[in-house]
């Protein structure tokens, strides 16, 4: 069977990124050398269409991990980036080259040792949607079943295994993302690229999906606004994963949707997030917006369930703790000790805790208070940069703090608040967070 252009081996995949590492570093010279913000425009553009055009072409590990990285919506990234932002990464989040029927049916009957049109009465040739490491199909089961089928690229598997064997090479590519952001990102790429190659290594197989959708769908089934579709456990493999089909809105198409809805939606994503969290000790660690659909009557669809991030039961009691100083349940002292417990702060520290209180409150409760609070993408943006940027006002504690090899469990976590926070800006979602929050917790 071919490898449909996937590139195999370290040394294969390494050129491209060399070339472009060496490119970006030259564009970025260039960056400091003008003062002129369209040049600046440009140069960033010129960065990110490379970029996604590298990681586009060698699908596998780098795509995913571009994926990961560009977990910010354009709700989240300046203004003036904002337009360019969308229009490049959006193609990192929507649709790879799809690989032909041919292949998929090869995939699926080798996977489930029975010709395509016994299992299925119809399977729709052409992909509802092509990404990182596999495509998906619309297809109905013989008892009339409307169901969608994911199926793995050949080959996709050993060269993904091949790389995540070099930590060094997933470091590189935290450090692009970094670099491709608008603002200066202050983390430790290698404690990132160990977290993260734990996460890919898990979506390899498709059977560890569709125990994490599983868990979830149990959790959530009687919700009236949390949705996750039934996984088809006989027919569902370790490169080959059924569930139902749900019909609803993607994201260009709900971003014009009446802001009431938009409000309602922003609403249940929020209590997704929280809930799962507090609830499970897990949460579905790729929040961009191609893994949800949007129902008319304010309900949300999640998807994609191969990267999630658990924590033990004393991590999520150190969540709570540090929620509760935020709204003053807890003093400052308090919360700066839980920081450190879970690795965010060093023991040896020159930070204040009533300084990291300051700091940390408006990221986590962008409202401080006021509620209802309308998310936008100028507060997506703010919180990006308090969280992240080591240059600004609030530098000396994100100096002080920052993804360490202490914190790495919490990479996707600071991940999934930033990336949820991105679809709020971009929504314009309205409520009562903070109610939300205390009744989530």
């Amino acid at each position: 069977m071919a490898d449909d252009g996937i590139r195999q081996g370290r040394l294969s995949r390494g050129f491209p990124l060399a070339r472009l590492a060496v490119r970006q570093g030259l564009g970025r010279v260039a960056g400091k050398l003008t003062r002129n913000e369209q040049k600046k425009l440009d140069r960033f553009t010129r960065e990110a269409q490379r970029y996604v055009g590298v990681l586009g072409d060698m699908k596998g590990v780098a795509m995913k991990v571009g994926q990961l990285l560009s977990f910010l919506d354009a709700g989240g990234i300046p203004e003036q980036y904002r337009a360019a932002y969308q229009q490049i990464i959006g193609s990192l989040q929507a649709d790879a080259p799809p690989m032909p029927f041919d292949t998929v049916r090869d995939v699926i009957e080798l996977e489930l040792k029975c010709p395509v049109d016994k299992t299925f009465a119809w399977i729709g040739e052409q992909p509802m949607a092509a990404a990182s490491i596999g495509q998906v199909h619309a297809a109905r089961l013989p008892d009339g079943r409307q169901v969608v089928v994911k199926v793995q690229y050949p080959g996709v598997g050993d060269a993904i295994r091949a790389d995540l064997q070099n930590t060094e090479l997933i470091a590189s590519f935290a450090r692009m993302g970094m670099k491709l952001s608008p603002i200066r990102i202050t983390a430790d790429p290698t404690a990132i690229a160990e977290e993260v190659t734990a996460r890919i290594t898990e979506e390899l197989d498709y059977r560890t999906e569709a125990a994490n959708q599983a868990e979830f769908r149990s959790h959530y089934e009687d919700h009236p606004f949390i949705r996750i579709p039934e996984v088809v456990p006989e027919l569902s493999t370790e490169r080959i994963l059924v569930m139902d089909h749900h019909d609803g809105h993607r994201w260009r198409v709900a971003l014009d949707q009446p802001q009431d809805l938009k409000d309602r939606w922003g609403e249940v994503i929020y209590r997704f997030v929280y809930g799962s969290l507090y609830d499970l000790g897990a949460f579905n660690a790729d929040p961009h917006p191609g893994n949800y659909l949007f129902h008319d009557d304010g309900g949300v669809t999640f998807l994609d369930f191969g990267c999630v991030k658990r924590f033990l039961p004393e991590q999520v009691t150190g969540i709570r703790r540090i929620s509760q100083s935020v709204f003053g349940e807890l003093d400052a002292e308090a919360m700066f000790e839980c920081f450190q417990e879970i690795g965010f702060i060093p023991r040896k520290t020159k930070l204040k805790p009533q300084r990291v209180l300051e700091w940390w409150a408006p990221i986590f409760d962008p409202g401080c208070g006021r509620e209802p609070f309308t998310f936008t993408p100028e507060v997506a943006a703010s919180v990006i940069e308090r969280n992240f940027d080591n240059f600004g006002e609030w530098g000396d504690v994100v100096r002080g703090m920052g993804i360490g090899p202490e914190s790495k469990d919490f990479t996707f976590l600071t991940r999934i608040q930033v990336g949820l926070y991105s679809v709020l800006g971009t929504l314009g979602a309205t409520c009562d967070w903070r109610a939300v929050h205390k009744e989530l917790r």
